[in-house]
């Protein structure tokens, strides 16, 4: 995937999550890698973040 497809699919799942669970939710999975949204993320962080929003997803 490239970085557009990566935004795209963290930020809608990172809208999905902080529907259910709220927005500290959401940017706690991005503090424990040092970020505060996907603008500021380490790219080497996107599966990790990415698969920590999907199974608070499911």
């Amino acid at each position: 995937m490239n970085k557009v497809d990566w935004e795209i699919n963290i930020d809608d799942l990172a809208s999905r999550v902080a529907e259910k669970f709220g927005g500290d939710v959401v940017a706690s999975v991005f503090q424990r890698v040092g970020a505060t949204c996907f603008e500021n993320l380490n790219p080497e962080y996107y599966k990790e973040v990415f698969s920590d929003l999907m199974l608070m997803d499911d």
